[in-house]
């Protein structure tokens, strides 16, 4: 039975939640399993591998860029002095802060209101910097994944989702954040004000 559910080599995801009920959670795959074979009752060890050395925070964070913040969460009760069910941000420049151990990546989901021309995103701690050559129109979502062995760039316009990582400007780095503050800008060679951004990323710690 035990060797049914772990499989050699099977990946899997080995998850550890503290007693505040924060969780982490880090990939792995089984290496082997050692246990008698003629004992009814017996003890037995089994040895996962982790290739990325560092936990993932359960809980994804994300930070808006010129757009709204939702507010509405469950459970929910009406007060006698109203409630906000979202707020919106005029903030140009949004502060991402990195509270692990390790370069992270994110994802970058760009909305646009109306026309808007050659998105670009810029880490100011950094100086790294991501600019996409197109022309964007009312109701395209961009999405920019910067998360190392999965970066991808897509667009989704009417209903399609198209592959434009070749659309990638010349120079452009897939932005990681660093440890620490992380100062994430939103510009564009035309109709920047259209633009709405969110930042989603997750926190990676070397120890729990």
């Amino acid at each position: 039975m035990l060797y049914n559910t772990f499989l050699l080599k099977d990946r899997g995801i080995l998850s550890y939640i503290n007693p505040d009920g924060t969780g982490f959670s880090i990939p792995c795959y089984v290496e082997k399993i050692n246990m008698p074979v003629a004992e009814r009752i017996c003890t037995a060890q089994i040895s996962l591998v982790c290739p990325d050395p560092y936990w993932m925070s359960s809980a994804e964070e994300s930070v808006t860029i010129l757009g709204v913040n939702g507010a509405w969460q469950f459970p929910w009760e009406i007060p006698q002095t109203g409630f906000e069910i979202a707020s919106v941000s005029n903030n140009r420049i949004a502060s991402v802060y990195n509270d692990g151990e390790a370069d992270i990546g994110c994802v970058f989901t760009i909305y646009t209101r109306t026309n808007a021309k050659n998105p670009r995103l810029e880490n100011i701690n950094s100086f790294e910097w991501f600019e996409l050559e197109i022309d964007l129109y009312a109701g395209d979502k961009v999405i920019i994944s910067t998360v190392k062995g999965h970066k991808t760039v897509i667009l989704e316009r009417d209903g399609v989702n198209t592959n434009i990582i070749n659309n990638r400007v010349w120079g452009s780095t897939f932005l990681q954040l660093s440890p620490g503050l992380n100062e994430i800008v939103c510009n564009a060679h035309s109709g920047k004000d259209a633009l709405s951004v969110t930042v989603s990323y997750i926190v990676k710690y070397s120890g729990i």
